[in-house]
């Protein structure tokens, strides 16, 4: 079978929170296939990292697959992977909603300072970029001021400060 969406119109999704402090974790289920049975969710995190400086957090999201006969998850990070897991247009793109809105979500219970987001693959496509775009709106949207950094092997990143107390 394929990825079936769990996504749609007027459905209300179940959105998962976890904190310990330091890290906080949202996460969605977004679809499903039966053969072999599969569960997909997307996972979003905030994650205090020491090396980034006191107070900074580093900003991650990712398709989460899940193996129900191997009972084992499997994080899909990047864009390359995951279009080939949820391989129609619009179903990538309703993903993409819901991690914006999760995001809006995850911002406003961890109102982090400061925080850092790198992309997981060197010289991003267009349509890669496309959606760094729309998740630095989200953070814009919150009160965020964002600037990109120098390229480094490739690959894009950014830091997003809270200007709005």
């Amino acid at each position: 079978m394929a990825f079936r969406p769990l996504i749609e119109d007027g459905v209300v999704f179940e959105l998962s929170y976890f904190t310990n402090g330091n890290d906080y974790v949202v996460t969605l289920p977004i679809g499903e296939d039966d053969a072999p049975p599969r569960v997909y969710s997307i996972i979003l995190t905030l994650g205090a990292r020491p090396w980034l400086g006191l107070g900074a957090f580093e900003f991650t999201f990712a398709v989460l697959e899940y193996d129900v006969d191997l009972d084992a998850d499997h994080p899909y990070w990047s864009g390359l992977d995951t279009k080939a897991k949820i391989v129609q247009r619009e179903h990538r793109s309703q993903c993409l909603d819901l991690i914006c809105i999760a995001l809006e979500y995850l911002l406003a219970e961890a109102r982090p300072q400061r925080v850092f987001m790198q992309a997981c693959d060197a010289n991003l496509p267009v349509p890669a970029r496309v959606k760094y775009e729309r998740v630095l709106e989200k953070f814009a949207g919150a009160g965020y001021t964002s600037e990109r950094q120098p390229v480094y092997h490739g690959r894009d990143s950014w830091w997003m400060e809270r200007t709005e107390a």
